[in-house]
C-alpha cells in the first residue's frame, strides 16, 4: 500500500513539474472589439455624401444635408435601425526579434463599408477595414508600419452611438487613418508626467482623378507624402464613465500635419492664375480632465488649409472651380473648436453634454466648392453640432439614449471675371435632429 502511495505521488511530482517546465506559447493573441446596435428617429439627412442613403442616417451623420429632405417636406420623420459600428480587433504577438524587439499584428474592422445591392442593402452591410499594421515595441520605442490612426486624433467626444464616426467631426475634429510608418517614444519623468513623442509619415490622398481617367490620387502624384507629429502629456490614472477616453487624471496633447498635393493634369494649368501644387497643414490641440470628482471635461479646436482628405473644411475636399486671377482660391482656410462635459451620479449613470462648429472661409470655401450658381452646388460654410446623452454603464454594458443636431449653413455666389470685385455670397440653412437609443458591449 505504501509502495503505491509514494508511486502515485512520484507520478504526480514528475507530472507537475513537466507542466511547470512547459515553454510559454509561441504566439498571444488577443480578440477585442465591441458591438454597437441603435434604433432612431431621424427628421433629415446627415451624412458625408450628398446624395442617396447610405451614409445620411444612422450612427454616421456629421452634418446637415443639403436636398429635398431636409427642405421641409411634411412626410420627412423616419424611423431606422444601425449596426455598422461594430467593431472586432485581431492582433497576434509574437517571440522577441533581434534582440528585446516584440512584433505585434492588429487587424481592425467594422461594418460601414457601405449597404449591399438592393432591396435588402441595409441588412447586408460591406465590411470596412480600420486598421492593419506591424508592430514592433522595445521599452519606450514603438514603431507601426500600416495603417493605423493618424496622430492628429489625441482623443473624441464620449457617444454610445456615434464611436466610428465621432459627431465632432464636421464640428471641430480632424483626423482620419492612412498607411504609414509610425514612430512613437514614451517615458516618465521624475514629477510623474507621462510623456508621448511622435512622428508619422503617411500616403498621401486627395482627389482620385486624373485627365486620362486613370484613379490616381492627386496626393500620391506630388511624390511626397503626408507629415505629421505630435507630443501628448499626462498624468494620474483616473478614468471617465465612458470607456473610450484615455484613463489619466488630465491630459494634454498639440499635433500638426504638412503635405503637398499636385493638381497638374487633373485640374488643367492654363496661365498663371492657376497652380498645379496645394498645400495643406493643420494644427490640432485638446485637453481633457477628470480631476475634478465625477466630472468629465474635455476641449479640442484645430485650424488649418486645405483639410478635406482630413475630414476638415465640413468633409469637403477640392478645388472644383478655377480661381479668377490674382486669387488663391483653391486653398480654403479653416478653423473648428468642439467641447464636451460629463457628470457621473456616482451610480451607473451619467450625463453628457457637447457643442462644436467648424467655420470655412465663406470666400475661398464657395468659391472652391461651388459647381453652379444656385443652391444645389453651394458650398458648406459653417457648422454647428450639438449633442446630449443620457448613459448607463454597468461592467461593460453602455446604453445611451442621445439627442443629436446639427445646423449647416451653405453658401453660394457668382465667380467674378478676372479682376473684378468679390462675389455676393448667399447663404441659407438647413437642421437636422435625431434621437437614438443604444446599446455598446466591449469585450
Amino acid at each position: 500500500m505504501r509502495l503505491k502511495v509514494l508511486s502515485s505521488l512520484l507520478a504526480l511530482g514528475i507530472a507537475t513539474a513537466a507542466v511547470a517546465q512547459a515553454p510559454p506559447p509561441a504566439f498571444t493573441f488577443t480578440f477585442k472589439g465591441f458591438v454597437g446596435a441603435s434604433v432612431f428617429v431621424q427628421d433629415a439627412s446627415m451624412g458625408i455624401t450628398p446624395v442617396g442613403n447610405n451614409n445620411q442616417t444612422g450612427q454616421i451623420p456629421v452634418f446637415a444635408g443639403n436636398n429635398a429632405w431636409n427642405q421641409g417636406a411634411p412626410d420627412k420623420l423616419m424611423f431606422g435601425g444601425d449596426v455598422r459600428q461594430t467593431r472586432l480587433n485581431f492582433a497576434v504577438k509574437g517571440p522577441t526579434i533581434g534582440g528585446d524587439w516584440t512584433p505585434n499584428g492588429v487587424v481592425e474592422l467594422d461594418w460601414s463599408g457601405g449597404f449591399g445591392g438592393a432591396p435588402f442593402g441595409d441588412e447586408n452591410l460591406l465590411p470596412r477595414i480600420r486598421l492593419a499594421y506591424v508592430e514592433l515595441s522595445s521599452g519606450s520605442n514603438t514603431i507601426r508600419v500600416g495603417q493605423a490612426h493618424n496622430l492628429l486624433v489625441g482623443f473624441i467626444p464620449a457617444s454610445a452611438a456615434h464611436i466610428a464616426f465621432p459627431f465632432a467631426y464636421g464640428a471641430g475634429l480632424i483626423g482620419w487613418r492612412s498607411p504609414g510608418i509610425t514612430y512613437l517614444y514614451k517615458t516618465t519623468t521624475s514629477g510623474g508626467l507621462n510623456m508621448e513623442y511622435g512622428v508619422q509619415i503617411n500616403r498621401n490622398s486627395w482627389y482620385d482623378l486624373t485627365a486620362s481617367g486613370t484613379p490616381v490620387s492627386q496626393g500620391e502624384a506630388s511624390g511626397l507624402p503626408q507629415v505629421q507629429a505630435r507630443v501628448m502629456v499626462s498624468q494620474g490614472k483616473n478614468t471617465s464613465p465612458f470607456p473610450l477616453y484615455p484613463v489619466a487624471d488630465w491630459l494634454f496633447f498639440v499635433a500638426g500635419h504638412y503635405d503637398v498635393k499636385d493638381l497638374t493634369n487633373v485640374a488643367a494649368v492654363a496661365g498663371t492664375n492657376q497652380k498645379d501644387k496645394l498645400t495643406t497643414y493643420a494644427v490640432q490641440a485638446g485637453y481633457k480632465s477628470n480631476q475634478i470628482e465625477n466630472l468629465t471635461l474635455a476641449v479640442n479646436g484645430w485650424f488649418g488649409q486645405n483639410t478635406g482628405n482630413l475630414l476638415g473644411m465640413i468633409v469637403q475636399i477640392g478645388p472644383v472651380a478655377q480661381s479668377p486671377a490674382n486669387q488663391d482660391l483653391a486653398s480654403v482656410t479653416s478653423y473648428g473648436v468642439w467641447g464636451q462635459v460629463g457628470y457621473a451620479f456616482g451610480g451607473p449613470w451619467s450625463l453628457w453634454g457637447m457643442m462644436g462648429f467648424e467655420n470655412p472661409d465663406w470666400k475661398d470655401a464657395v468659391w472652391a466648392f461651388q459647381t453652379a450658381n444656385n443652391p444645389g452646388g453651394a458650398a458648406r460654410v459653417r457648422n454647428v453640432n450639438s449633442a446630449a446623452m443620457l448613459a448607463w454603464r454597468e461592467g461593460s454594458v453602455v446604453l445611451g439614449l442621445e439627442w443629436l443636431h446639427s445646423f449647416t449653413t451653405y453658401g453660394y455666389g457668382a465667380l467674378p471675371a478676372a479682376g473684378g470685385p468679390p462675389p455676393t455670397i448667399t447663404t441659407y440653412s438647413r437642421n437636422a435632429n435625431q434621437y437614438m437609443l443604444t446599446a455598446d458591449y466591449f469585450f
